[in-house]
């Protein structure tokens, strides 16, 4: 579905953030809570914090319109958002269900955000996911458990450098060296 109009400024980039193994698998200390799907409990889910998630996304808020778009199912996605995103960075969530099943992967068709993709990024640990958009991703280490992990902190000054381009494609070209 395509998203609603927003109130960001003219040349505003949008950025779409996926949420598995880039920040929710994301503080070094376990939050337990449980997943309920069509009412019923299913399981007691434990998140841990990618270190600097919450200073990522708070700057990330802060220069983009930021859009959660994930493979993940809605029912175990949405609650892991809400934990994680206590101060309402994401402006939209779009999970398994906006993605289009295309070769046996979910991929986020970032058309569908009904934005100008010459002014829009996804960030994914997964070349399969941003398969159809590959010139607009920012590659992402996929993690895990690592407590000295940065990889968040190193990213943000090419979102900063990102966040003034009038043509994403241009600059990421420029980081790729191409």
């Amino acid at each position: 579905p395509r998203l609603g109009a927003t109130e960001r400024a003219p040349g505003e980039v949008a950025a779409s953030n996926q949420l598995q193994e880039v920040k929710a698998a994301c503080e070094l200390q376990l939050r337990r809570f449980d997943v309920f799907p069509d009412g019923l409990c299913v399981s007691q889910v434990y998140v841990l914090k990618r270190p600097y998630v919450d200073e990522f996304l708070q700057r990330m808020g802060e220069m983009f319109e930021c859009v959660l778009f994930t493979a993940s199912l809605s029912k175990y996605a949405d609650p892991v958002t809400d934990l994680l995103d206590q101060c309402g960075i994401f402006r939209a969530r779009l999970f398994r269900e906006s993605c289009v099943f295309h070769q046996g992967c979910y991929v986020k068709d970032l058309s569908r955000l009904g934005r100008e993709l010459h002014k829009t990024l996804i960030l994914d640990n997964s070349p399969a996911s941003y398969i159809f958009h590959p010139n607009n991703a920012v590659p992402v280490v996929s993690w895990f458990d690592d407590v000295d992990d940065a990889e968040l902190l190193h990213l943000l000054p090419v979102f900063e450098e990102l966040s003034k381009a009038e043509n994403v494609y241009t600059h990421l070209d420029q980081l790729r060296g191409q």
